[in-house]
């Protein structure tokens, strides 16, 4: 299973460089792969994302699902 943060809009995911501004990429290959979904959504709080979803990838792509995150801009 992986779960990846991608941009509502844009549609790209968030890279695996752990260093600095979070960085995009089209390719899920590349993207950021989280542990489990409470680190996205810490992630996603931590550095300000907007707009972003949570999605869930198994090996059967028939189980994928994606989240909508809200609210991530602290208040």
């Amino acid at each position: 299973m992986k779960i990846l943060l991608q941009n509502t809009e844009s549609l790209s995911y968030v890279r695996r460089e752990s260093k600095g501004p979070p960085r995009w990429t089209d390719d899920p290959a590349k993207a950021m792969s989280f542990t489990h979904a409470l680190a996205a959504l810490f992630f996603c709080y931590g550095t300000g994302l907007e707009d972003m979803r949570l999605c869930i990838e198994f090996p059967d792509a028939r189980r994928n699902f994606s989240i909508a995150v809200a609210g991530a801009q602290s208040s």
